[in-house]
């Protein structure tokens, strides 16, 4: 798996290469997270399908606006996975796990967020 530092993604963000998925929950998602970034997060039957290859990772984006902008810009920006807390020592989370492996095998450019985020 491919790791990014904040640092990566802070220039990455203020050049417009990055288009941003954030695990978290809908409560952590409102109270923190970085401005733009499209949140994802499946209830178990939805991610039993991301991990089957039946679901596409556009599908697991709920607001269609944000849904349009992934499909617009997923084959021609970096995509970064991020969480609140994960880091390269912990296991990936299994949504983030899921979302870099099918965004992989759909031949996007894919990292995880090394860290907690603090870029708001």
């Amino acid at each position: 798996m491919q790791v990014c530092s904040a640092d990566w993604l802070r220039d990455s963000i203020e050049y417009g290469t990055v288009l941003i998925l954030d695990c978290q929950s809908q409560l952590q998602y409102q109270r923190y997270h970085i401005t733009d970034s499209l949140r994802v997060n499946l209830p178990p039957l939805l991610l039993r399908r991301l991990k089957k290859g039946n679901l596409s990772v556009a599908a697991a984006i709920p607001c269609t606006m944000m849904r349009e902008r992934f499909e617009q810009g997923c084959k021609s920006k970096e995509i970064v996975i991020c969480d609140s807390n994960y880091s390269e020592s912990a296991d990936c989370g299994d949504l983030m796990s899921s979302l870099y492996t099918r965004l992989a095998t759909d031949k996007c450019r894919v990292r995880v967020l090394n860290g907690k985020l603090s870029l708001c």
